[in-house]
């Protein structure tokens, strides 16, 4: 529920169902760890044509983790982080 506040203020929003989650794919040979899905992140934005600024990474919960491996894998496309009750 952030997305239009976020947005009015300026700020281009990307939000992402990490795979097994939301309306995305379920396939069982998909690697679950933080780091790939990290890096799966980081790939999206990349063909985006989004990678000429600093991200803002957000994550709840588990997606707290994948945030922080983004921020690891990444740190020179990483602004700030925030984390909402995150498991990392």
């Amino acid at each position: 529920k952030n997305i239009d506040t976020l947005t009015r203020k300026g700020y281009r929003v990307l939000a992402i169902d990490l795979p097994a989650f939301g309306y995305s794919d379920r396939r069982t040979d998909f690697n679950h760890a933080n780091s790939n899905r990290a890096k799966l992140l980081w790939t999206v934005i990349d063909k985006l044509h989004l990678n000429t600024q600093k991200w803002h990474i957000s994550g709840h919960s588990m997606g707290a983790g994948v945030a922080l491996a983004m921020a690891y894998l990444q740190p020179e496309k990483t602004g700030k982080i925030i984390l909402v009750d995150g498991v990392g």
